[in-house]
């Protein structure tokens, strides 16, 4: 075996063991955006709570000047159209309340969602700088056994005839 043959399954060892290096930084890259869209979700989740809570503090301040005005006017703050105002922001602020539940558990499946696909492009990154790997040793080893073929001085080697030549006609 000739420095040129080892030259060159030196290159493909190199070259399969760069893919495969290449393959885990990849993974690894789509493993911390996981992790990010992960935290992304849950962020976007307690967002949503957070704004959840301020309906229900504004709902609450709300409805404490309508009853102070109620007392306020003669009338009761618990009664008649003070009750009224009450009972329609309650409605109101407990639609906002309900959406932005139903946000907040959307919000941290999507997180959650996203980070699975992150872990399966990480996978797919292994695997497939396996296989770029193996198809570069793969590919060196057609060409060394190119290499160990031996030819005839002066030419390609003749190829056998199926029968003697005695018995041709």
């Amino acid at each position: 075996m000739g420095w040129m043959a080892v030259a060159y399954i030196a290159t493909a060892v190199i070259g399969a063991s760069q893919s495969i290096s290449a393959g885990r930084a990849q993974a690894a890259q789509y493993k911390i955006q996981g992790l990010q869209a992960l935290a992304k979700g849950e962020r976007d989740s307690v967002n949503a709570n957070i704004k959840a809570n301020e309906v229900v503090e504004n709902l609450r301040r709300v409805n404490s000047a309508a009853v102070a005005r109620g007392f306020a006017g003669g009338v009761g703050g618990f009664t008649g159209s003070a009750l009224t105002v009450q009972e329609s922001n309650i409605r109101k602020a407990g639609g906002d309340i309900r959406t932005l539940q139903v946000a907040a558990k959307e919000r941290k499946s999507f997180g959650q969602i996203q980070q699975q696909q992150f872990q399966l492009a990480a996978k797919e990154a292994i695997t497939s700088s396996k296989f770029d790997a193996l198809t570069s040793i793969g590919s060196a080893a057609m060409s060394m056994a190119n290499f160990a073929t031996p030819s005839a001085p002066g030419g390609p080697v003749a190829s056998p005839t199926s029968y003697p030549s005695h018995l041709k006609t």
